[in-house]
């Protein structure tokens, strides 16, 4: 498989994303296992994110 690095820049003014954001998305990464990807999509949806994943090509 081939792997290469990525970079992203975001900016998100004003300060958008507060402490409950994060909590919530700790609260799913922090479950154990896998993330739930549904899960968090629908975080992001609540504070006005839109989340975009790639397809992954030859999986």
């Amino acid at each position: 498989m081939l792997q290469t690095d990525a970079k992203a820049l975001a900016v998100i003014t004003p300060a958008l994303l507060g402490s409950i954001f994060y909590k919530e998305v700790a609260q799913i990464l922090n479950a154990g296992g896998n993330p739930d990807m549904e899960k968090l999509k629908l975080v992001m949806a609540k504070h006005g994110l839109i989340p975009v994943i790639p397809k992954m090509q030859n999986a």
